[in-house]
């Protein structure tokens, strides 16, 4: 029997005993209910839609934005000894470690290594998330190491980092992108898993097409108290790029005092020497009474070095400066140079 009831007309007679029970039937076999029959296919279509999902998915949560610059949730890195920032995921932790290959007398000199990370070690090595590093040595003696080994097993492709071509090797040893000059240092790029899939490299370079340098060097320990155009753009530059990467003396650095560089001395702008004249200050910026101190700069090599007393040459070293540019009574006096 059909399970959907209908009303029977008021006016209908009642059926005979013998009349055939299977004719009284057929008209309700022609009255379907068109509306129940498309909401039990609209039901299934759904059924198969969410069944879909679910094997793409395979239960896995949906993973972060492939690009982390178009994501809120990002962060942004600032390396204020070397001047450059890149947008990461929030989740990526950050590792930064200065001359890491100190008793290394072969090879390149003087590395430092940002390494950036998500997870954690992995058993196989590397790490469980995505993971890079950004290798940063002076261009000055390591000329032999500015290009890339490429393996039989490397493909050689492009990418563009910080506005330059760069190049990218992609093999089993992972993904190296390089090198990159600027301002006197040579930066590589390298993934650190054995095996990226493509997903992760993608990530990855996304990230590091978010990398750049910035205009305004951040001067480490020092506080940047120099009057504006006392020095031409490119100068004030390269001495801030020197004061940043100049490693201060244990018995100078104070928790509550800085020391402030007030004034830059150069006998020219071709000059390959200069002055700083430094006091001491408060957080607040506020100046201390001091005699000040004073430190002298000397440009070798297309780089500008900072010279203090406390170097063990100092006094020969000093005796090269122009005599405009020697505090006479320091010299002899207070760093003890023979006359």
């Amino acid at each position: 029997m059909d399970t959907i009831a209908q009303s029977k007309p008021a006016e209908e007679p009642p059926q005979k005993p013998h009349e055939n029970q299977q004719s009284s039937q057929l008209p309700r076999r022609k009255r379907l209910n068109w509306k129940g029959f498309f909401i039990g296919i609209l039901i299934v279509i759904l059924i198969e839609i969410v069944a879909v999902n679910a094997l793409k998915s395979d239960g896995k949560p949906p993973k972060a934005q492939v690009n982390p610059a178009s994501s809120q949730d990002a962060k942004t890195y600032t390396n204020t000894k070397y001047g450059f920032s890149l947008i990461i995921p929030r989740a990526m932790k950050v590792s930064f470690n200065e001359n890491i290959n100190a008793s290394n007398k072969f090879g390149i000199q003087s590395v430092d290594l940002a390494t950036f990370y998500e997870g954690k070690l992995a058993e196989a090595g590397g790490y469980t998330g995505y993971a890079f590093n950004i290798t940063i040595f002076p261009e000055k003696g390591n000329e032999s190491w500015i290009t890339l080994e490429k393996s039989p097993s490397d493909t050689v492709s492009h990418t563009t980092i910080a506005g330059q071509t760069v190049t990218k090797l992609s093999g089993l040893a992972g993904i190296r992108m390089g090198p990159i000059k600027h301002n006197g240092y040579i930066y590589q790029f390298e993934t650190i898993n054995n095996s990226e899939t493509p997903k992760s490299v993608k990530v990855i370079t996304q990230i590091l097409s978010t990398f750049k340098f910035s205009n305004n060097l951040q001067t480490g320990n020092f506080i940047w108290n120099v009057r504006a155009n006392t020095l031409s753009p490119s100068l004030e530059k390269e001495i801030k790029t020197a004061f940043a990467i100049y490693k201060l003396p244990a018995k100078e650095v104070n928790t509550t005092n800085h020391l402030s560089i007030d004034e830059i001395t150069s006998s020219s702008e071709s000059a390959n020497f200069a002055t700083a004249g430094l006091t001491v200050r408060n957080q607040d910026n506020s100046i201390l009474p001091t005699d000040g101190i004073e430190y002298y700069l000397q440009k070798t090599n297309s780089q500008w070095h900072i010279i203090t007393g406390g170097d063990p040459d100092f006094c020969q070293k000093v005796k090269v400066f122009p005599k405009d540019l020697i505090d006479e009574t320091s010299y002899y006096n207070y760093y003890g140079c023979p006359k």
